[in-house]
């Protein structure tokens, strides 16, 4: 039996999709790991500078950022695909790792914000702007991520800034959690 031309190429185009799909459900798999991390992280960090103001966020982030950076690593080495060196994966980790840090330290002293609440909220904008790009670009789930990250800090950062915090928390810390269990399940 033959197959005639335009039944080769439709035959073609459905392969094509499959593996565009599974490309995809793989893609959202491998980022659940990661959202739930830091989800956990940033219910932790942001609940911590609400509930406990007297400490200092700075040393409460330093060793945040320092286990989030360390599972992260964890996860890339537990996860990597095959045929790809394991050094080239952990290197492109810390590389996204540090060109975020280093924008958002370079932005945070260009633009020497004047209240600590600029601080909280920036780094949930970033995140939501980070996710919104990958959305865009690649993974289409992380569109709706970055929505509730950007608008729910926007809203409590002009209407609730007394909670700011606990409202990062769950915003950002709550829907990455909630993102990342999502994505496992696909």
């Amino acid at each position: 039996m033959e197959l005639s031309p335009s039944e080769a190429r439709h035959a073609l185009r459905e392969v094509d999709e499959i593996t565009l799909r599974s490309n995809r459900l793989r893609g959202y798999r491998t980022s659940s790991s990661y959202l739930i991390l830091w989800g956990i992280i940033w219910l932790v960090g942001y609940s911590s500078m609400f509930f406990l103001p007297t400490l200092s966020a700075n040393l409460i982030w330093l060793v945040l950022d320092g286990v989030g950076l360390a599972g992260s690593v964890l996860i890339g080495m537990r996860t990597f695909r095959a045929g790809e060196d394991l050094k080239k994966v952990n290197v492109r980790i810390l590389a996204v790792f540090a060109i975020v840090t280093l924008f958002m330290l370079a932005t945070l002293k260009v633009m020497q914000p004047m209240h600590a609440a600029q601080y909280e909220v920036y780094p949930a904008l970033v995140l939501g702007l980070t996710y919104g790009l990958i959305g865009v670009f690649f993974l289409r789930g992380f569109v709706w991520l970055a929505a509730v990250v950007s608008l729910g800090s926007l809203l409590s950062f002009f209407f609730l800034q007394p909670w700011l915090p606990l409202c990062i928390a769950v915003f950002g810390g709550g829907s990455l959690l909630v993102g990342g269990v999502w994505m496992r399940r696909l």
